[in-house]
């Protein structure tokens, strides 16, 4: 999920609830941003284990 995705997704969940028009917390909002953190995560550990060397095999 990319930024403008996850920025689009919100935008979208925004207008139809209540309690985000209202500015009150809501679980669906929250969801969304904590998929798209542990997305961002899993991508830069997978990144940064992919830039480590191979074992050389001897």
């Amino acid at each position: 999920m990319t930024t403008s995705s996850v920025v689009a997704a919100l935008m979208l969940h925004n207008q139809s609830c209540s309690q985000c028009r209202m500015g009150e917390p809501c679980v669906v909002t929250e969801r969304i941003l904590d998929e798209w953190l542990h997305r961002q995560a899993a991508a830069q550990v997978e990144a940064s284990t992919s830039a480590w060397p191979a074992e050389d095999a001897a």
